[in-house]
């Protein structure tokens, strides 16, 4: 089967409905990657049982939208339209096209089947109740003219109570030809009966074919199958959709691991800063402060640590620095410094923990205890929002984004790290270094006998009396007339049908005047230990690059997490926020369901959780979502969470139909920028929110932060509810702070309710001050 994508962001959940409803291999193409000469003078038509034509942003009146598409209707082979395709097909057989007088994004609402149509094979078996419950993410809709007796509608879906008039088509088929199709999306998680329509799809498609001549493609013949597959792929390889592979491979080895844990019960953090032991300077934490986080970890870095630094720069290349971490700092010493243009940063660090996997294999002995354990040394840092694979970064601004001060990803490697489990109460001490027994058992010692002194200090109390005296402070926010020009632009875009829901973001800068030259008058540290008790996270983190870039974040939101290292279960997980209440005790419990469960809050979950599924389906044979849409607790709001699976040991091979396993960073390097601070489709989204934002560098902010251990094992959060700097934001008189912050703009969206729920976020970070 060809599946004709047009850019969307749903387009592999389609994919895999198709797989697995027919057992038949898909084929993927954009709809502007082949010329339609080019696809008859291959005659590819002949290796077809049928063509899918897919959603996709924009109008089937523009040709720049549709590509190839209008020209498969003059072909004699079944084809099945969804909402983009299914009124291109409309509008070749001089349907008219409309815009909603209410527009659907990630809405769920009643399908009604035409009781006038007998027969139908497209919708036979479903229930008896002749309706059924759908997903819409349209602007536009069909008009079948009176005097148009080309397209047979099929199913409608009411507006309002069922009212005649506003009576919107949902599916239609040719009066002659086997050309079909459905306005609302099947392939949502929401949507009912998905399977069975594509079944339906199939079997009309495959009578058209027995009865023209093309029976071989049910003859259950391997080989045939084989052959065709091996000839499709020989023809369409320079036109196939498919991810971006990482240049590495994966192995097994043995080898051992030092491991020695204690128990501890004071902050770690506070006496390395304090005290710093053996000469520690920096340390790196990732603190779990609540729910669903279960451990925090601190690494260490040395002098000689290597640092990995990516600079984005404005013609598309990019500069790769290697360096260590104290050239990194400036210090003169034992500095090493290498830069490398144009070399992909995904590729260079997957070969760099390939051969981290090779010195550090494990003995069978430590299985299961390294499995136990999420992080026992590894790469630790940054992507910035830039470093997707969507963005285009001639024409963007903001802070240097064409120097070496604001790096676009930046990684540092370590081999000493302490790893605190909070439920059962336990310090690990990890060491990856060879013959690092003694500095273990000193360092051991020496945590030990600080906690016995130790007499519970309260450090978390600033004591800088300056830190809440507005005369140093100074923050510059966004201006509220301009953010509602933004807020009517993205409305625009939504209601042509460009995008079905995009991720509006601001930046605001604090001005913190130093006391003394180069001597901030308040210390990042401080910051952290602030921002953790008024908003406690899950994935709070303290990254301090020394003068190159700091990152303090107190984010609620894991974007992946992956774990290679488990026999049983190779599995990523996502887990999109979208929909917050602040808690005030004003709300009942019945209020905040009703509150978090409205049209607008559910849509913009939806959205995500199926644009996710897309994102790891382009990888992935076998996903689960395994909670949609629930409620969680935290301690300061309410909000509407969903965990999305993926079976890792499902990949695609490019070779064959067998599966392989898929290393975790495949699925970061292909899923960034998060689906939550775009919005969908994400490539369109990212396009045009590069307009409304004025072509200004997010950075840092709405990327992801996180560790890959060595075991492949890794966590990353988005980064939001977070303070960073950059190099030049520290000068002589000042320290310059960034936060961002933004949401999800839809077609039920307010502008005066979002400008003030991108207030309270913002205020989240700035009640530290």
């Amino acid at each position: 089967i060809l599946l004709v994508d047009s850019y969307d962001s749903f387009t592999f959940n389609i994919k895999s409905l198709i797989e697995q409803s027919t057992n038949t291999k898909v084929f993927t193409i954009h709809n502007d990657s082949i010329s339609f000469e080019k696809f008859l003078q291959l005659n590819l038509i002949q290796y077809f049982e049928s063509i899918i034509i897919g959603p996709g942003p924009g109008n089937p009146m523009n040709p720049n939208d549709v590509g190839i598409i209008p020209y498969l209707f003059d072909l004699n082979i079944p084809i099945f339209g969804i909402c983009l395709g299914f009124q291109s097909l409309s509008l070749f057989y001089d349907c008219k096209i409309q815009n909603l007088d209410l527009i659907k994004h990630g809405q769920i609402y009643s399908i009604y089947l035409n009781e006038l149509v007998k027969n139908d094979d497209l919708f036979h078996g479903f229930n008896q109740n002749k309706h059924f419950s759908s997903v819409r993410y349209h602007s536009l809709h069909i008009i079948i003219p009176k005097d148009n007796n080309q397209i047979i509608p099929l199913a409608y879906t009411f507006e309002n109570n069922n009212i005649s008039d506003n009576k919107i088509l949902m599916a239609g088929k040719h009066i002659s030809k086997p050309f079909y199709g459905v306005q609302y999306h099947p392939e949502s998680i929401c949507s009912q009966n998905g399977s069975l329509l594509i079944q339906n799809f199939y079997n009309i498609s495959k009578k058209f074919n027995i009865e023209n001549g093309k029976a071989y493609f049910y003859e259950n013949n391997p080989d045939q199958n084989n052959f065709l597959s091996s000839k499709i792929n020989n023809l369409l390889n320079d036109y196939l959709v498919q991810p971006t592979l990482l240049n590495a491979s994966f192995f097994s080895n043995n080898s051992n691991y030092n491991i020695n844990f204690s128990n501890l019960t004071i902050n770690i953090c506070d006496f390395l800063k304090s005290h710093k032991p053996f000469g520690i300077n920096h340390f790196f934490c990732l603190n779990s402060s609540s729910i669903p986080g279960e451990y925090s970890i601190i690494a260490i870095p040395l002098p000689e640590s290597i640092v990995i630094s990516n600079y984005i720069l404005k013609n598309n290349g990019n500069k790769l620095v290697i360096e260590s971490f104290n050239n990194n700092n400036k210090e003169k010493n034992n500095t090493y410094n290498h830069k490398l243009d144009d070399t992909n940063v995904w590729d260079y660090i997957s070969k760099f923990m390939l051969n981290a996997y090779k010195q550090f294999d494990f003995n069978e002995n430590d299985y299961k205890l390294l499995n136990s354990l999420p992080f026992i040394g590894g790469l630790v840092g940054f992507f910035s929002y830039e470093q997707s694979q969507f963005s285009n970064n001639s024409d963007i601004d903001g802070v240097n984004c064409n120097n070496f001060d604001s790096p676009d990803s930046k990684l540092i490697y370590i081999e000493r790290s302490l790893l605190i489990d909070h439920k059962k109460q336990k310090l690990y001490i990890i060491s990856l270094r060879d013959n690092d027994s003694e500095w273990i058992d000193k360092f051991t010692k020496l945590l030990e006998e600080h906690s016995s002194n130790n007499k519970n200090n309260n450090n978390n109390n600033n004591n800088n009396s300056n830190n809440n005296n507005n005369s140093i402070l100074k923050i510059i926010k966004p201006d509220k007339n301009k953010y509602f020009e933004q807020f009517d632009k993205c409305q625009e875009y939504l209601k042509n049908g460009d995008s079905y829901e995009l991720c509006l973001t601001n930046q605001i800068k604090i001005e913190i005047m130093n006391e003394s030259k180069y001597k901030s008058s308040v210390d990042s540290w401080e910051i952290f230990k602030k921002l953790t008790i008024k908003n406690p996270s899950p994935y709070s983190v303290y990254f301090d690059f020394g003068k190159n870039s700091t990152l303090i974040s107190s984010s609620p939101e894991r974007f992946l997490k992956w774990d290679n290292f488990d026999r049983i279960n190779k599995k990523c997980e996502l887990r999109p926020i979208k929909g917050t209440l602040r808690k005030n005790g004003k709300f009942s419990k019945k209020e905040i369901f009703e509150i978090l469960n409205s049209p607008k809050e559910k849509g913009e979950n939806l959205m995500i959780v199926d644009l996710i599924r897309h994102d790891l389906y382009s990888m992935l044979k076998k996903i689960n979502v395994s909670k949609l849409m629930n409620i969680e607790e935290y301690k300061t709001v309410y909000q509407l969470v969903s965990v999305i699976e993926g079976d890792l040991a499902t990949g695609y091979s490019a070779k064959d139909d067998k599966d392989v396993e898929i290393d975790g960073l495949e699925v970061l390097a292909n899923s960034l920028p998060p689906g939550s601070m775009t919005g969908a489709p994400k490539k369109r989204s990212v396009e045009l929110l590069e307009k409304i934002e004025e072509h200004q560098k997010r950075g840092i902010y709405s990327g992801v932060c996180g560790y890959w251990s060595v075991h492949k094992k890794a966590d990353w959060s988005v980064v939001i509810r977070s303070l960073f700097s950059y190099k030049e934001d520290c000068h002589a008189d000042k320290t310059v702070w960034r936060a961002g912050a933004g949401g999800a703009i839809t077609v039920l969206s307010e502008p005066e309710a979002e400008w003030d729920e991108m207030g309270t976020k913002f205020d989240s970070v700035l009640q530290i001050f």
